[in-house]
């Protein structure tokens, strides 16, 4: 017994050990790897640790990774380095959530088996945790202990403290991403059919299942509640609207547009950094008409998003491993099963209809990989296929540690932000400076202003020796312009006037 469990601690510190080592060897290759949102995320994580509550709250960005972000910055103005923290931590917690849910499908103790697959986990979990400057690492990990907790419940665990839990970490999720409020709706009906009509007597009722959804519906309502004291809208966020007239307006549904209001110069409120914090504006006409009236065209861009999901984000050969696994375990997939694809499902079918980043795909890659880890599991318990199970076992590490290795040893990441940054340290400004980017470099004019805690008024439409572009200069009292040297291809920062 207790040589087991030191086997069990052994393998516990080879974890973290090995989890520690991906992140501080890719460490300074990653350190810039960020892009506009999390500009955003961190301007209003800076309100937030100023204790300026009502100037942070907004109705755009989902608060909660704001919220952890604003606790690091208490004690420290380095924003990259607590991204980087807050990544690490949710990613090892991550890794621990995804243990609980493949004990939670298989129903097992402890296996040494089980922990020596999850050490290859661990290059995929730290290239998200290298690469997220986002919440989707997060959202990904509530979300699937959302779905073990639910498991738990159904497996006849349904005691009061943990329904409570479970409602309070789907409202999580959802003040993690906008999108999941939406998901745990349509999800969460399903999830109670299975609960309400099921035949064993051991399932909560309507009830009791009270415990979880109120606490989950009263978090949103609190939510709901501020936004509307500082908008006089109540609604849970403003970026549905948007992604839905991302696809609607598109000449071509299979390239969706993204309608953000950056263009031009001038900031909406004087207390933003710049208008990447409000990006929505929408046009005129109903979103509804917009979108029905192209039916067959949102037919075509859903299919055309998954074929393009299945191509280039998730490993056509775990697909394959997947389907064959669970075809030799029939005897296995029972209603619980049934409610994993519709989670996986209901999810990914929703992202079909927008657009899509890998980054929105993050819990379906991860959860394929517990998927496979528990089916090829319980097929080398059975007897007759015994003697597979250590060649199994160098299979599905060699499938799981392949591409994210490959990825973090020689994946070149974009130069935009480090450039950027070697161009602030030369240009040393007052904090409030006024910063206008040429036609075309919003993106990296945002990240001048973030590195100098400028202002980024906004972009130019036209050529900036225009005396169109000059009389805009001059009206939003521009004090520098943000441009690139066509000769060096190098950023400059030019006075003006």
């Amino acid at each position: 017994m207790t040589s087991t469990k030191n086997k069990f601690i052994l393998i516990f510190c080879l974890q973290a050990l090995w989890f520690v080592a991906v992140f501080l060897i890719f460490f300074e290759k990653y350190l810039f790897s960020f892009g506009p949102d999390f500009v955003s995320y961190t301007a209003i994580a800076t309100q937030y640790a100023k204790g300026d509550f009502f100037a942070a709250l907004n109705s755009w960005w989902s608060p909660l990774y704001s919220w952890l972000l604003s606790v690091v910055l208490v004690f420290t103005d380095d924003a990259i380095l607590a991204n980087k923290l807050i990544q690490l931590i949710i990613g090892w917690l991550g890794i621990r959530v995804m243990r609980q849910l493949l004990y939670a499908l298989l129903q097992v103790e402890r296996q040494l088996y089980l922990e020596l697959i999850v050490l290859a986990w661990i290059p995929f979990v730290g290239i998200w945790v290298l690469k997220t400057d986002t919440p989707d690492l997060l959202s990904a990990f509530l979300l699937l202990h959302f779905l073990t907790l639910l498991i738990k419940i159904m497996q006849g665990n349904a005691g009061r403290n943990l329904l409570v839990y479970t409602g309070i970490i789907a409202a999580l999720a959802a003040l993690a991403k906008a999108y999941n409020f939406y998901f745990i709706l349509c999800f969460g009906i399903v999830a109670i059919f299975f609960i309400r009509f099921s035949s064993a007597k051991k399932y909560p009722g309507p009830k009791t299942l009270g415990a979880m959804i109120i606490p989950f519906l009263g978090i949103v309502f609190c939510w709901m509640s501020l936004l509307y004291i500082k908008t006089n809208q109540f609604r849970f966020s403003s970026i549905a609207r948007h992604e839905i007239t991302a696809v609607a307006l598109a000449k071509e549904f299979n390239e969706p547009v993204q309608p953000y209001d950056i263009s031009g110069l001038g900031l909406k409120e004087n207390n933003l950094y710049s208008n990447w914090e409000t990006p929505g504006v929408y046009p005129a006409n109903p979103i509804a008409k917009e979108f029905t009236s192209n039916f067959t065209g949102s037919i075509r861009h859903f299919f055309a998003n998954t074929f393009y999901a299945l191509q280039n984000y998730f490993s056509i050969y775990q697909l394959i491993l997947l389907v064959l696994l669970l075809a030799l375990n029939r005897d296995w997939i029972k209603w619980n099963w049934l409610l994993v694809a519709a989670f996986l499902g209901i999810y990914c079918s929703g992202y079909f209809l927008l657009h899509l980043e890998i980054r929105f795909f993050i819990m379906p890659l991860l959860f394929v990989m517990i998927l496979l880890t528990a089916a090829g599991f319980r097929l080398v318990q059975q007897k007759k296929f015994l003697p597979l199970q250590w060649p199994f076992l160098a299979v599905l590490i060699l499938l799981f540690i392949k591409t994210p290795m490959q990825q973090l040893l020689y994946e070149k990441e974009t130069a935009i932000p480090y450039r950027v940054y070697q161009l602030a340290k030369k240009s040393p400004l007052q904090k409030g400076t006024r910063i206008a980017a040429d036609q075309g470099l919003f993106e990296p004019a945002l990240y001048f202003c973030f590195f100098t805690q400028s202002k980024c008024i906004g972009a130019l439409t036209g050529d900036r020796q225009k005396e169109s572009s000059q009389e805009a200069l001059k009206l939003h009292k521009a004090d520098f312009v943000f441009v690139k040297d066509s000769i060096s291809s190098s950023y400059l920062l030019l006075p003006f006037p």
